[in-house]
């Protein structure tokens, strides 16, 4: 299978295809290179032309919430005029993610999510088309993200519940300390020295007492 670029995606846009020659040609492509980001650019003038048409929310002057070399979690991404749109948590974060473009990022974790699944879409009224990469709620719920951006306290437990699993779910490389190994179950916190039953699969834990967040020495 063919790992999806924006290039691929760019020609599978202008293609003239039907939307369901379209939709096949996505969910036949590799989607594995979307789970964690390193912020590159934070500028709109290092974004590429064709991203600042009439109605983008890019524009050349704009200046985004990151942080030239830290890491971000992707918790959704969107096609959207031809390029990946990622949903982050900036560093102006409150309750909800917000998109940004694929240019501002390398990646460098190329796991998926097991959360994910995908969705598309067709506004009818703007002849605009969109696929979604997100947990299920999000992804099968139109309004589900502009519930979230009012603050809508439904959608706002969701995210918070898929956030901290997400970010359990994968090696953080900036965290080097270890939770100690008990026997299969068990772990020990080596902080707090408070002990816990670990039944998750996630590569990090948080011991329940001190909230420190570690590695998980059963996924090693």
């Amino acid at each position: 299978m063919l790992s999806i670029t924006v290039m691929v995606l760019k020609q599978i846009f202008l293609s003239g295809k039907t939307v369901l020659w379209v939709r096949e040609k996505i969910l036949n492509l590799k989607i594995d290179e979307f789970m964690r980001l390193k912020c590159l650019f934070n500028k709109g003038k290092d974004l590429p032309s064709d991203l600042f048409f009439s109605g983008s929310s890019c524009k050349v002057s704009s200046n985004f919430f990151l942080e030239i070399g830290n890491e971000y979690i992707v918790y959704a991404m969107i096609v959207n005029d031809g390029y990946i749109w990622y949903y982050i948590c900036d560093e102006n974060f409150t309750y909800y993610p917000k998109w940004h473009p694929c240019p501002l990022f390398e990646i460098v974790d190329d796991r998926l999510s097991k959360y994910w699944v995908f969705s598309y879409r067709r506004e009818i009224d703007n002849n605009s088309s969109e696929f979604i990469w997100a947990y299920p709620e999000w992804a099968n719920d139109p309004m589900y993200y502009e519930n979230l951006f009012d603050g809508r306290e439904r959608e706002v437990k969701i995210f918070r519940q898929y956030k901290l699993k997400m970010d359990l779910e994968f090696r953080d490389p900036l965290i080097t300390d270890s939770a100690e190994e008990i026997d299969a179950e068990w772990l020990l916190c080596p902080f707090c020295i408070d002990a816990w039953q670990e039944v998750t699969k996630f590569e990090m834990v948080i011991c329940p007492k001190c909230q420190r967040k570690m590695i998980n020495p059963h996924r090693k």
